[in-house]
């Protein structure tokens, strides 16, 4: 796989375009040492020529093989030097040597050590901060990576590129672009229907006992695309009010699977993170005693695995259902032995041609003159499903990442994304109650390919479970490669003083806390002096890393913490896009000033966040500039930093305030406060009087209509205590679709629904609240979809006024009393009656689906 003539071109095209976006703000200047760097921007741009010629040939090539690998090590190897060359003018600065060390080498350096670092004044001046010396090597590192960059255009110009890159004629001819229709996610894979319905029926029936039915089949066949068909068919949905979905593979975490289930009826408590894997599993035992309940168990590759999991799943409830899916029929005998596995079958010539067509095209249409090739394509698959829905989704669309001037970063991630999913390469595992993808991952096929291939490439690597005693050859393995991640043993990784040179990002996704050694704590910066991506969110640090700053290529950070103060030298890193902190403090003190960090773009806090107060007047005359045309989220501040913070981001798209919000709330008409966020699309509202009691934090009212951001989309609000008589503000919100009213949002036994309001609304989500009553009819959500009602436990019914509203489709109970479940019901039936459809046959995702947790007792 890793001979691929694309991927080779792919590779070393996007390190290209990275380090010519980079050279491109270091060439602004005029010193010297730049001229090098000049000479070696231009150069590159004929080798990015040669690439996008290559990616137009058709047909596999060796030597062209052979020189995109050549350019792209040469790119990195550039771009090694240039991050280098930054982050040790960055530390040099700041231990305050510059100044004196280099004073007699360029006296420029003194009036650009006073200049304040923004994103490309550091760039253009970074230099004059090295000794003669140090510039005198780098010229020759530079110039020595210019010549090899000289050889490779050379050697270009003698392979005779133009013919090999001319397509023939008359086959180009027969090439005919299709318009092709837009991608939705199917509700059902080919040839899959008879088969869900044979497993359906194996599900409910009635057994004496726990009862476990398998799926079985080799890798790709869909297993996991039958299970998931099976687990959202909606004569499951109305059967099993409990469901789970885990995923297990090769390499899993017993704990983090219990928990995983745990979480699907309940939130786990705090306390059982520090549990054993027994006592999570004696819990989840003692809830699955009673009730019905259905746990898909996908991808068990040993018997091992089966009896290492099967503790947690009581064999005395005959409501009790496991499906499990395996490629190896003896897991399946062993796991049930008096029921056959059910074994998949391939798809036949005519359902390949099917699913391609709808792969790849999005219709079941083909031009005449792509039907040859198109079926040629689905004979060799050999009826593997995974093999022709990924071969469809990059028949879909070739010229794959495309910079789009006036579109936001996280629209063209989103799109990226999207783009992805239609192509069969990745998979949504959840989604937002706005349709975007919430989680997604790789088929396990796709994944080792993703895998094998980032580790030939030295792209990325992943650290396998780490023993200090048994394993200290870091060190080595980390030199040349790009992107790591560790899952456990974290503790003794770091502590083991790894040191990777290139690495770009480095990823934690242990699954329990970490806590460091007060020596290790500046471990990471030390090790990863070029990092980009730190992603260390297990980890909690118990104070702030000092040698972190000196990380200034740094894009992207997650932090969790004890601390209750982010230093003010974290505004050093002027490259930062992401910052996201997680601390076990109620507040957070930024003295950072984050609009000296220009790039930044999402600011995500769980804590009520305190920033710098109001600048001084002067300042404000000569740096007005400063306003943020970049930051699009801030979550959470507090009241007291709204006023500096929302007048100088104006393009905010989201913001969440944490504390006391009275203060911060006029009521009466006059508040100002959201004047300025033209572009705010979603605002969270969470209110904390502490130290006084949650009583007395009761808000008022709320400000009149006009005083939201005139494009609001989602609101959350959480604490306020408002009197339902309130909604009516809300109600009147022109484009307001989802509203989330969190615990104790309202209080008040009766809320009824005024008429001419929430005509946007799609998702409701009420939680925690005294409410009894509740009057509403079809008129007055005329567009809802979603509606999740979370510890109601005091409400009567659920109006089955809601029935009427034709784009409701789904219902979320959770612990609510049991004539609120009776009235969602009814509400059912009624839906299902109009849609005139039985529950046994197959349906659409768009249709009712209902849903309580945990289910009424007497079921």
């Amino acid at each position: 796989m890793s001979d691929n003539i694309f991927v080779q071109v792919e590779l070393a095209g996007t390190a290209l375009e990275f380090l010519q976006e980079k050279l491109n703000h270091l060439r602004q200047s005029d010193d010297n040492l730049i001229l090098e760097l000049k000479s070696l921007y231009n150069n590159l741009y004929l080798l990015k020529d040669f690439l996008e010629d290559s990616m137009k040939m058709r047909r596999k090539n060796k030597v062209l093989k052979e020189v995109a690998r050549q350019i792209r090590d040469v790119v990195n190897e550039a771009e090694d030097t240039v991050d280098m060359l930054v982050s040790q003018a960055a530390v040099r600065k700041s231990r305050g040597l510059s100044g004196k060390v280099f004073h007699k080498f360029d006296y420029s350096a003194k009036r650009s050590l006073k200049l304040q670092i923004k994103s490309r004044g550091l760039f253009g001046k970074v230099f004059h901060v090295f000794d003669y010396s140090a510039k005198r090597s780098l010229k020759l590192q530079i110039k020595s990576i210019s010549k090899k960059v000289k050889y490779i255009s050379e050697d270009t110009k003698d392979f005779g590129f133009d013919a090999l890159l001319k397509l023939d004629e008359e086959e180009s001819a027969k090439i005919t672009k299709v318009s092709k229709a837009p991608i939705v996610e199917d509700d059902y894979v080919v040839g899959f229907e008879d088969e869900a319905e044979k497993v359906i029926e194996l599900l409910t029936r009635e057994s004496d006992e726990l009862e476990v039915v398998s799926i079985v089949g080799m890798p790709g066949l869909g297993k996991t695309t039958l299970a998931n068909l099976i687990y959202h068919h909606p004569h499951m949905e109305y059967e099993f009010y409990n469901r789970a979905w885990v995923y297990i593979s090769q390499e899993y975490s017993r704990k983090e699977v219990f928990l995983n289930i745990c979480g699907h009826f309940a939130k786990p408590r705090d306390e059982m993170y520090k549990m054993t894997d027994e006592n999570i599993a004696k819990e989840l035992r003692a809830y699955l005693e009673i009730g019905k309940y259905l746990i898909v168990v996908d991808d068990v590759w040993t018997e091992d695995a089966w009896d290492d999991l099967k503790i947690a799943f009581p064999k005395n409830n005959k409501n009790g259902r496991i499906l499990l899916t395996s490629r190896n029929k003896r897991v399946a005998k062993h796991a049930n032995p008096n029921v056959e596995p059910h074994n998949l079958r391939f798809l036949t010539l005519d359902e390949s041609w099917i699913l391609l067509l709808r792969k790849a095209l999005g219709t079941v249409e083909c031009p005449n003159e792509l039907r040859q090739y198109g079926m040629l394509i689905a004979n060799k698959c050999g009826g593997l499903p995974l093999a022709l829905a990924v071969i469809g989704g990059i028949l879909l669309e070739k010229g794959f990442i495309q910079q789009k001037r006036g579109t936001s970063l996280e629209d063209i991630a989103e799109e990226y994304l999207g783009d992805l999913v239609d192509r069969n390469l990745v998979m949504v595992g959840d989604r937002r109650v706005d349709g975007k993808v919430k989680r997604c991952f790789l088929h396990s096929f796709v994944y080792a390919f993703c895998k094998n291939q980032a580790e030939h490439e030295n792209f990325f690597q992943e650290i396998k479970p780490f023993d200090q005693d048994t394993y200290s050859s870091s060190n080595y393995a980390l030199e040349n490669y790009g992107r790591i991640s560790i899952h456990s043993g974290v503790s003794n990784y770091i502590s083991s003083k790894p040191h990777g040179p290139r690495v770009r990002s480095f990823l934690c996704f242990s699954s329990e806390k970490i806590i460091l050694q007060a020596e290790d704590i500046s471990a990471i910066p030390r090790a990863f002096k070029l990092l980009r991506v730190l992603d260390a969110r297990p980890i909690s640090f118990t104070r702030f890393p000092t040698d972190l700053v000196q990380l200034v290529h740094l894009r992207y950070l997650v932090l969790s913490s004890d601390f209750k103060i982010l230093p003010a030298a974290i505004s050093s890193l002027w490259n930062m896009q992401t910052l996201i902190v997680e601390t076990s403090s109620r507040t957070l003190e930024i003295k950072g000033d984050i609009w000296k960090m220009i790039q930044l773009r999402h600011l995500k806090t769980n804590a009520s966040t305190s920033l710098p107060g109001p600048l001084a007047k002067s300042r404000k005359k000569r740096d007005d500039s400063l306003i943020n045309a970049n930051l699009r989220t801030v979550s959470t501040i507090s009241p007291e930093s709204c006023a500096d913070v929302l007048a100088r981001a104006s393009y905010l798209k989201k913001l969440g305030i944490r504390g006391p919000l009275a203060e911060l709330l006029d009521t009466n008409g006059a508040s100002s406060l959201f004047d300025s966020l033209k572009k705010l699309d979603s605002l969270k509202l969470l209110n904390d009087a502490f130290p006084l009691p949650p009583s007395e934090g009761k808000l008022p009212g709320l400000p009149q209509r006009d005083k939201f951001p005139p494009n609001l989309k989602k609101l959350t609000l959480a604490d306020t205590r408002l009197d339902w008589v309130h909604m009516s503000t809300l109600g009147l919100l022109p484009k307001l679709e989802i509203l989330k009213l969190k615990d104790n949002a309202y209080e008040g036994e009766s809320w009824k629904a005024e008429d001419g309001g929430f005509r946007a609304l799609k998702v409701l989500h009420i939680g925690r609240t005294k409410l009894v009553q509740w009057e509403a009819s079809a008129h007055h959500f005329p567009r809802l979809e979603s509606l999740r009602l979370k510890h109601c436990s005091n409400l009567l019914a659920v109006p089955l006024g809601l029935a009427d509203v034709s784009s409701l489709q789904i219902i979320d109970l959770y612990r609510t009393s049991k004539s609120a479940a009776d009235s969602a019901r009814k509400i059912q039936q009624h839906k299902i009656f109009m849609q005139g459809k039985s529950y046994k046959q197959t349906t659409k995702s768009s249709e009712f689906r209902l849903s309580i947790y945990p289910p009424d007792q007497d079921q």
